[in-house]
């Protein structure tokens, strides 16, 4: 049967043209919405769109473009957590020895430029970090700097950041900066891919309207600032800043205010152990890591050691400790026992490192006697017992004084 055998033709005739008015006007909203979004630089997901990698500069803790937050309370190391960190990255290699042997932080042996902007340190101290931690890597800091894998800039509190004007605060004046900086540092200019900036307390003390790291407003617009670099570079950027004081963990204690703890896609947090598992041993600490595309949350713990030249913190993963109770009748004080054990132990442990009386250096007796057991963790502890308590009870004999000293067993009548 036909339209007009019921009479309904012109009905049927102003549907379609509502429905093709409908389309068109649809149409036309959805074209003018691609130039908006076009002009914007936003690219809706697509049908059939393929879900891209997350392509990792360092598993689980940096992601190529992406943004980081490491904290750490001042004085306790997370400057030469930073330090090894940057060279891990320029070189290729890592940052913390696992319990396994290799990195905890671990850039599986592809090299990412880095630049890393210091307005925290001193430039003679930074230099004797770098040094002292390549050295610890095997590594010779001068052909990193020369090749451009690596380049430190200190501007140790004197001089503005580039992409900053603190003389008159001006968020647009900033971004204008940043942008300007960025694309130098970035692909289109150096080639950077990871830029390490410790500079928030030196750039957002307080500026001209009283407002500083506390207000939310405030970190909303040094954020914008860092997004900003973090789109012109194409660069991955690190941020570092301290934790306030007291009690607490974790990325609650990240100093100012929560925008902080929202914007960047890692967070990981360098603090002291729980006073349940310290052990009262100041050595050691725990490193918290979190974050958007990161598959699970992480807590590790690690023993803060001294560098063979003694200029820095060098970190290592342990595993979790255990607050263990006095044995009966031992005394705290009794450090020649304490060392005897140790040097039993580390025989037993890692008879390599003193076969037939063969020398060994104190790294070498540090690393030996740190396998001998949980309870002697701090280097500074294996060292003293070596230079004291077994020299002096004549287990051990200092046969070198050079820039490296060596050390032998005595033979035992």
């Amino acid at each position: 049967m036909s339209p007009e055998d019921t009479g309904d033709f012109p009905a049927e005739v102003e549907k379609l043209q509502r429905e093709a008015l409908l389309r068109e006007i649809r149409e036309q909203g959805l074209r003018d919405l691609d130039t908006l979004e076009t002009a914007r630089e936003m690219r809706p997901i697509q049908p059939g769109e393929k879900v891209e990698p997350v392509k990792w500069l360092c598993r689980n803790f940096l992601t190529a473009g992406g943004s980081g937050l490491l904290t750490g309370k001042a004085k306790k190391g997370k400057s030469s957590l930073v330090a090894d960190i940057a060279i891990a990255a320029a070189s290729g290699t890592g940052a913390v020895r696992s319990i396994a042997g290799g990195w905890l932080l671990d850039f599986e042996g592809k090299p990412v430029p880095t630049y890393y902007l210091d307005t925290e340190n001193a430039r003679g101290l930074a230099l004797r970090r770098l040094s002292s931690l390549s050295k610890e890597k095997g590594l010779e800091l001068d052909p990193l700097l020369s090749s451009a894998s690596l380049r430190v800039n200190c501007l140790e509190a004197a001089l503005r950041p580039p992409f900053l004007n603190l003389e008159k605060p001006d968020l647009q004046r900033d971004l204008d900066l940043a942008s300007e900086w960025a694309e130098k540092m970035g692909r289109k200019g150096a080639g950077y891919e990871l830029l390490v900036l410790d500079v928030m307390s030196h750039c957002y003390q307080e500026d001209a309207q009283g407002r500083d790291e506390l207000s939310q407003g405030f970190i909303s617009d040094f954020f914008k600032v860092i997004n900003c670099i973090k789109k012109e570079s194409g660069a991955c950027v690190l941020l570092i800043h301290h934790q306030r004081k007291g009690t607490g963990g974790g990325q609650e204690q990240a100093s100012g205010s929560s925008q902080m703890l929202r914007t960047p896609e890692t967070l990981c947090s360098l603090g002291p152990v729980p006073d349940e598992l310290s052990q009262e041993d100041r050595s050691l600490f725990c490193l918290e890591t979190e974050g958007r595309q990161i598959e699970r949350a992480s807590k590790v713990y690690l023993e803060a050691l001294s560098s063979e030249d003694r200029n820095c913190r060098v970190f290592r993963q342990i595993e979790q400790p255990t607050k263990e109770p006095k044995e009966p009748g031992r005394k705290s004080g009794d450090r020649r026992a304490n060392a005897l054990e140790v040097l039993e132990a580390a025989l037993l442990k890692s008879p390599e490192t003193f076969q037939g009386g063969r020398p060994f250096t104190r790294k070498e007796w540090t690393e030996a006697a740190g396998r001998a057991g949980p309870k002697h963790r701090s280097r500074e502890t294996l060292e003293g017992y070596l230079d004291g308590e077994l020299i002096g009870a004549g287990k051990v004999e200092l046969i070198s004084q050079g820039p490296t000293k060596l050390y032998k067993l005595r033979e035992q009548s």
